[in-house]
C-alpha cells in the first residue's frame, strides 16, 4: 500500500508538471507585444559631466568662474522612441532653483544630450547641484563649484 501511495503521488506530480509545461508558450513562439510597457525602459543615464562651456570632454576641465556659461553633458545607454529629460540647477547654499531646462529625447539625440546654462550677470560663487530627471524620475545628479574669478588654476 505504501508503494502504491508513493507511485500515485509521483505520477500525479509528473502529470501536473507536464500539463503546466503545455500551457506555457514555447521558445519558438513570438511573444505578443505589450502596450503597457514603457517605450523607454532600455534608456539609462551612465554619466553626467558639469563643466564650463567649451571645455574638452576629455581631460581635466578648468574651474568654473562666475561669468562662465555652464555645460551639462550627459551620456546614455540604450535607445528611446521618446523620453523627457529635464535638468534643474540648484544653489546648495540656500536650496533655491537657479535654472531649469528640458529636452525631448529621440533616437537621434538620446546618446549624448547637452544642456547649457547661461548666468544672468554672474553666478554667485559656491556649489551647485544639477538634478537630472528622465520621464519625471530622478536619474542622476552632479555637483559643480563656481570659484571666484581671481582663483586662477596654476600654470604648468
Amino acid at each position: 500500500m505504501k508503494l502504491t501511495g508513493k507511485w500515485i503521488a509521483t505520477s500525479a506530480l509528473i502529470i501536473g508538471l507536464a500539463g503546466l509545461a503545455g500551457c506555457s508558450p514555447s521558445a519558438t513562439e513570438p511573444k505578443a507585444a505589450s502596450n503597457d510597457a514603457p517605450a523607454d525602459q532600455s534608456l539609462e543615464l551612465i554619466e553626467i559631466i558639469a563643466r564650463p562651456a567649451g571645455e574638452s570632454a576629455t581631460g581635466v576641465a578648468r574651474p568654473a568662474h562666475p561669468a562662465d556659461a555652464v555645460e551639462l553633458a550627459i551620456r546614455t545607454k540604450g535607445t528611446t522612441k521618446g523620453a523627457d529629460l529635464a535638468v534643474k540647477m540648484i544653489a546648495l547654499a540656500d536650496g533655491s532653483t537657479v535654472d531649469t531646462d528640458k529636452l525631448r529625447l529621440n533616437a537621434g539625440n538620446a546618446a549624448a544630450p547637452r544642456f547649457q546654462f547661461e548666468p544672468r550677470g554672474t553666478w554667485p560663487t559656491g556649489r551647485y547641484l544639477f538634478e537630472v530627471m528622465l520621464d519625471g524620475k530622478l536619474a542622476g545628479s552632479q555637483e559643480l563649484e563656481i570659484f571666484p574669478a581671481d582663483d586662477v588654476a596654476p600654470s604648468p
